[in-house]
């Protein structure tokens, strides 16, 4: 019963902020991937329609332009197509990358997990994670399998919740957790998922 109880792996690290935040850059580029081609497609259809708007618009002659009711505010809707257009293509590139790193870290310093020594013990059929005053026993079974990028290794729990294993921290343990996460995956029949970021 001793030798049951004994764990088959365990590992002890911390997660910097750098390391939490390529974590978030990878999942929002693997979720938002179809989302951001389509915002700077349809971006650049807005900066095209309004351009040739102006450019119709800016073609006639003056005396035609006068003519023209609301001519004024034809050019004020025109430029604001384009500024619209100008925001979907760079939502995805500069402002949603810079509200992530910002959010991220605040999660980040709120978290004494995050922030904490993190344990976590793999048995045959659960695994035991520690950091602070969290703790929680997980089987097998309840998980929804396992993630693998360049950089980290991850346990996939119910919901949106995981835990993390940076492999520069357990850099002569990554290939014997990647074994033992392929075998409980075949096991249990979870998902393990490569990722290229």
């Amino acid at each position: 019963m001793e030798q049951e109880m004994s764990p088959l792996a365990q590992i002890r690290y911390r997660i910097t902020l750098e390391q939490y935040l390529d974590f978030n850059r990878s999942i929002a580029e693997q979720n938002f991937k179809k989302q951001r081609r389509k915002s700077v497609l349809m971006g650049g259809v807005e900066m095209v329609v309004g351009a040739l708007f102006l450019v119709s618009l800016l073609a006639l002659e003056p005396q035609k332009q006068q003519q023209m009711p609301y001519f004024s505010l034809y050019l004020v809707l025109g430029f604001i197509l384009i500024l619209l257009g100008v925001y979907s293509v760079a939502f995805y590139k500069v402002i949603f990358p810079r509200q992530l790193v910002k959010s991220a870290t605040k999660q980040y310093q709120k978290s004494e997990y995050l922030r904490g020594e993190i344990f976590v013990a793999f048995y045959e059929d659960h695994l035991f994670e520690e950091s602070g005053t969290y703790s929680d026993s997980v089987n097998w079974d309840k998980t929804e399998g396992f993630r693998e990028t360049p950089t980290m290794l991850q346990v996939m729990l119910s919901g949106t919740r995981c835990i993390l294993i940076p492999k520069k921290q357990i850099a002569g343990q990554v290939n014997d957790l990647r074994e033992l996460f392929l075998s409980v995956a075949q096991k249990y029949d979870l998902n393990y998922q490569k990722a290229s970021v």
